[in-house]
């Protein structure tokens, strides 16, 4: 199910994303609910976190997958909105030499879906993608 919603992610205008204290307390404060199951929620958690956040709640909530892959642009992109945070030496263009990739990455595992590894892997891939350290995302197959 994180497959599912981490490409969704950045449909998401987020106003400039910083984790600080106080973000973390509210992230730490949301009950989770085992009787409904984060993924399905994830527009009511970002409400939550971002009152005045602007967003389509059918994107962030819907389990469709989005057919397509990075681009050379979309990645170089990301690339030039690190600038002056990151090195550029910290992406790596491997393999055909087009895409820019982080040179670390993040991954979900195949495993047995419950709410709190959702909630908990849904925001570290968030903050790392927020922060412009990671643009390469392993995700697990669902089948």
């Amino acid at each position: 199910m994180i497959q599912r919603t981490v490409v969704r992610l950045h449909l998401v205008s987020v106003k400039s994303f910083f984790t600080s204290i106080e973000k973390q307390a509210k992230i730490a404060s949301y009950t989770l609910n085992k009787d409904k199951p984060f993924l399905n929620h994830i527009a009511e958690y970002e409400r939550y976190l971002e009152p005045d956040i602007s967003f389509k709640e059918s994107e962030l909530n819907s389990h469709e997958l989005i057919e397509g892959f990075a681009t050379e642009y979309g990645t170089q992109n990301f690339v030039s909105r690190t600038l002056g945070k990151l090195s550029k030496a910290h992406f790596r263009m491997p393999y055909d030499g087009k895409l820019s990739l982080s040179s670390i990455g993040i991954g979900t595992y195949i495993g047995p879906p419950d709410t709190a590894t959702d909630f908990s892997m849904y925001n570290a891939i968030k903050e790392s993608i927020l922060s412009g350290a990671i643009n390469f995302i392993d995700t697990g197959n669902l089948l």
